[in-house]
């Protein structure tokens, strides 16, 4: 018998658009279906849902995924998201700015010493230019392009 362990999962909750979930929530729960049990009535009593007099959004869909099924891109993906949500309504200068402090700090934390952390923000701005003349290029690697396009129409029309 399996024995049952609290583990951490992401729940996605869509509703009628497919490119944009209705909301994205971590539970801590014994299993999949705690998890969708948990993450639902979280969402049901999130503030904008509590005095309603109509239904709501429609739930199409409830993704339950584990730290089995989040694969670093995944991961990434989803945290760029999140942070994507938060930068809406700033300027760019303001996005670009708060993005080089969150890099400086996270490369800073990673290092052992100056050294290695000006190697790892080389190694760092060396993938950042890579990347960047792939998409110029056309060339990108697997990301949904219907994805992107949401993320940067939301950023831009801000």
């Amino acid at each position: 018998m399996k024995l049952a362990v609290l583990q951490p999962y992401e729940v996605v909750i869509w509703g009628e658009d497919k490119l944009k979930p209705l909301h994205r929530i971590t539970v801590s729960a014994m299993s999949e279906d705690e998890a969708k049990t948990d993450a639902l009535k979280q969402f049901w009593a999130m503030p904008q849902f509590l005095n309603m007099t109509d239904r709501g959004p429609v739930v199409k869909r409830v993704e339950v995924l584990s730290d089995v099924h989040l694969n670093p891109a995944r991961k990434q993906q989803t945290l760029f998201e999140d942070l994507a949500d938060l930068c809406i309504g700033h300027s760019m200068d303001d996005v670009q700015g708060a993005t080089i402090n969150l890099l400086l700090t996270a490369v800073q934390r990673r290092a052992a010493n100056q050294a290695d952390a000006e190697r790892r923000w080389d190694e760092l701005l060396g993938r950042g230019k890579q990347a960047l003349v792939r998409r110029y290029r056309g060339d990108t690697d697997i990301r949904d392009k219907a994805a992107e396009t949401e993320i940067g129409k939301r950023l831009f029309t801000s």
